[in-house]
């Protein structure tokens, strides 16, 4: 991996410094995304979910905690729960479906989640517009959402105007217009 002052910043590219195995999870130094309120620390307290009408649970007895500004990769197989995780911190389990939720989770602050799929997280017909989705639900003055919908885009070197269309988009493109989107709420957490 990598790591750097700015996200992405071109030829300023650096070793990821040593990163400490703690079970199935792997922790390194953190990285400076975009300011946000600070970051946000998480704990899973013996946390489960089961989808309704199953038997199994998709996650059951996790208990972990992420302290504030540090890396984490989560890996497993497919149907492992790791998506369940995510949206679990994130605010949006319920998103996947209904269920039972066991355990707790804390969350010190505000999440943002980037999909697996990103064009499922495409709102708008309009690239600014579509980064300027999350800010607006702040209900922020609009001077500031025009001003973080510039940030992002310019901190994942988005190569369009705000005017270009999101359904002309490649993959890649769609892919760091997601993450734009995300950063222009300023999480304290990426998920």
């Amino acid at each position: 991996g990598c790591s750097y002052g700015r996200w992405p910043s071109r030829g300023r590219w650096t070793r990821s410094p040593p990163a400490r195995n703690i079970g199935n999870v792997t922790l390194s130094e953190p990285a400076t995304i975009m300011p946000a309120s600070g970051p946000v620390a998480l704990r899973y307290r013996g946390f489960g979910w089961r989808p309704l009408g199953r038997r199994r649970p998709a996650v059951h007895d996790i208990d972990l905690r992420i302290e504030a500004g540090e890396r984490v990769l989560l890996t497993g197989p497919s149907g492992a729960g790791k998506s369940t995780l995510l949206r679990a911190a994130s605010g949006v389990l319920e998103s996947a479906g209904h269920g039972d939720v066991s355990g707790g989770l804390d969350v010190d602050g505000t999440a943002g989640l980037l999909l697996q799929n990103p064009g499922d997280a495409i709102v708008a017909d309009r690239v600014g517009r579509d980064v300027a989705f999350g800010p607006e639900n702040l209900r922020l003055d609009r001077d500031e959402i025009w001003t973080r919908v510039r940030e992002a885009l310019e901190l994942v070197e988005f190569p369009y105007d705000l005017r270009t269309p999101t359904r002309t988009l490649s993959g890649g493109e769609t892919q760091r217009l997601a993450l734009a989107g995300a950063l222009a709420m300023r999480p304290g957490l990426l998920l």
